[in-house]
């Protein structure tokens, strides 16, 4: 059995050769620094890991409106019960913190792309 469907891993494949190659970078730091914090959120715990992952692979699709959703709602267990929320969601907060600014750091390379200085 495959992790990834045919379609999306297509999918995953083509946004990721679309990119311009200071996107793909930006992108495989901020991937690589998720991965490793995901690896030590599974040596602890493994609730929602899979959500973890999901977010991982929104990364590569470049979807960051989905990254920051997830990061802000989903990841932080506001919609959990009180007491897992305040289990949970400290061992996530390093994760958050990192795709947080992961979207921060890829509005600001759209804008500095969109300004005319930046084409010049």
């Amino acid at each position: 059995m495959s992790l990834y469907s045919k379609r999306m891993a297509e999918q995953l494949a083509s946004s990721w050769h679309m990119s311009d190659r200071d996107e793909c970078r930006a992108r495989m730091k901020v991937i690589l620094e998720l991965a490793v914090e995901l690896d030590r959120i599974k040596k602890i715990n493994r609730f929602a890991i899979r959500s973890g992952e999901s977010l991982i692979e929104h990364v590569i699709l470049g979807d960051w409106v989905v990254v920051r959703r997830m990061a802000g709602d989903d990841l932080r267990f506001a919609y959990e019960e009180r007491s897992l929320c305040a289990e949970i969601a400290p061992l996530w907060a390093t994760f958050v913190a990192l795709a947080e600014k992961a979207c921060d750091d890829a509005d600001a390379r759209k804008r500095g792309a969109a300004t005319p200085e930046a084409s010049a």
